[in-house]
């Protein structure tokens, strides 16, 4: 019976196949007109690259993650990442970020915290080019 799959997997390919070759010059006009098609559509493409965008892109993840897949206790991501670092003697042990910032000037330090920071480095956070 297992070949009884294998041998109509392998007959539709070879339909497709000859079909291709049969009509060729209707499958290249076919997929020319589909990528002339998809083509048009690029002006429509946009892409949030900015920090504050990918936060909050992440937040909304890590929140349906926490929510809504069982037999999960904790999610870690940069939402609830730990700023941890030594002052005068004593350990603080603080939220990376208490509240999505409004601005990329108020998340800019807490970028650069992260980066210094070698327990995030672990996380495997990289400066980005920019």
């Amino acid at each position: 019976m297992n070949t009884n799959w294998c041998y109509r997997v392998e007959r539709k390919f070879e339909y497709f196949s000859d079909f291709i070759f049969d009509h060729q010059k209707k499958v290249i006009v076919a997929i020319l007109l589909l990528v002339l098609a998809m083509g048009f559509q690029l002006k429509h493409l946009t892409m949030d690259t900015s920090t504050k965008g990918f936060l909050t892109k992440l937040e909304k993840l890590h929140k349906r993650l926490e929510n809504e897949l069982p037999y999960i206790e904790e999610v870690g991501s940069l939402i609830n990442a730990r700023n941890t670092y030594g002052n005068k003697g004593s350990l603080i042990v603080e939220d990376l970020f208490e509240q999505l910032s409004k601005s990329q000037v108020e998340i800019y330090p807490k970028k650069q915290r992260a980066l210094i920071n070698p327990l995030l480095k672990i996380a495997r956070i990289k400066p980005s080019p920019l």
